[in-house]
């Protein structure tokens, strides 16, 4: 199973919980940052962000989680992706370590 796909099968189970009522915030679970790579994780072929993906993003930030993305890629080419994942999910990311961590980026 990919990383991609573990990260969906975790974050489903947070929202099962949610809709069950029984969670109402993450400070009891494992997860409250969110440190992704963005090439084969968050983002597909032709810089495509799974959908999926982008709406789990949005119940782990209402449940007041912090998305971080960990790349290879230069500044330029995440704050793209950072933009993308905002304007589609309204999900925004509170940093960004990019050049392979060489670079931190407080966004």
């Amino acid at each position: 199973m990919s990383w991609g796909a573990k990260l969906v099968v975790e974050i489903g189970i947070i929202i099962k919980q949610v809709k069950r009522g029984k969670v109402m915030d993450i400070t009891g679970l494992n997860y409250q940052i969110l440190m992704l790579d963005l090439d084969g994780t968050l983002v597909q072929k032709h810089n495509k962000i799974d959908p999926q993906v982008g709406k789990l993003l949005q119940v782990f930030v209402k449940l007041g989680g912090h998305v971080v993305f960990n790349t290879g890629r230069c500044l330029k080419s995440a704050l793209k992706v950072q933009t993308k994942l905002m304007h589609l999910y309204q999900v925004p990311v509170s940093l960004i370590a990019c050049f392979n961590g060489a670079l931190l980026y407080d966004c």
